[in-house]
């Protein structure tokens, strides 16, 4: 059988515009998804709980949280020593129908850590949401970080964050200064969050002033918010500390 260039060529072309078709149809059915799930639960759908993955019989570092005499937020450690912090980011909590496995996994990972070290701050540094509705469902970033916020609260122990460049990504239901609101707000007892200086650029820079048990200085911590993007979107990279956060 003698099969032409062109016919060859033709039959290519339709299985492209197939596969083509597919994929656009996926993808179609992929957003048409996350919208209704955006419009219809995103806001309204009450939130899981998983704080029942911390453990009932913890124990925390005890450390005193007070005002010192500078009118900064402190700590006082249980003992004379070095502080003992654990650091934990990029959690990614999506909190939308797309992500119910993955972010019970997260929570897992995260309480298993804790845990694990019984740190005496816990400190989470950027993107523990991830408000993107074509990869979760959902855009509710206030929803995902208290979600979060529910679980660290379980473990009685100081905590702080560092915003990243997904929390308040530009797809996110609530800006910046709302998930602000959320972490300043008396419903969380353990949060040692700051929205920071006015004239300084970003939301969240603050300090933790450290004291050891004798009431003697230990040292100071200084979080950042370096913002998001230098540019308009992630291809450009990522933003720098501004003069104004070097100088303070």
């Amino acid at each position: 059988m003698i099969i032409s260039k062109k016919k060859i060529k033709c039959d290519i072309i339709i299985l492209v515009k197939k596969t083509l078709s597919k994929i656009f149809v996926f993808f179609g059915l992929l957003i048409c998804v996350s919208f209704c799930s955006t419009t219809f639960f995103g806001c309204s759908a009450k939130l899981p709980d998983y704080s029942n993955y911390a453990s009932p019989t913890y124990q925390p570092s005890n450390v005193e949280v007070f005002v010192d005499e500078a009118g900064e937020t402190a700590i006082k450690l249980p003992e004379n020593r070095n502080i003992k912090i654990l650091q934990l980011s990029d959690i990614h909590i999506g909190n939308g129908p797309f992500t119910t496995k993955k972010d019970k996994k997260a929570i897992e990972a995260v309480c298993a850590l804790i845990e694990h070290i019984t740190p005496d701050l816990i400190v989470l540094t950027g993107d523990l949401v991830f408000p993107v509705p074509i990869m979760t469902g959902t855009n509710d970033n206030l929803g995902a970080l208290k979600v979060l916020a529910n679980v660290i609260e379980k473990y009685k122990t100081p905590w702080t964050i560092c915003m990243g460049n997904h929390d308040a990504e530009d797809s996110a239901k609530y800006s910046k200064a709302e998930l602000c609101d959320f972490l300043e707000s008396n419903n969380l007892k353990y949060c040692l969050f700051e929205r920071g200086p006015i004239n300084l650029d970003g939301m969240g820079n603050h300090l933790i002033n450290v004291y050891n048990n004798n009431s003697s200085f230990n040292s100071t911590l200084f979080f950042f918010d370096n913002g998001m993007y230098s540019g308009n979107s992630q291809l450009t990279g990522y933003q720098e500390l501004s003069e104004s956060q070097v100088e303070w």
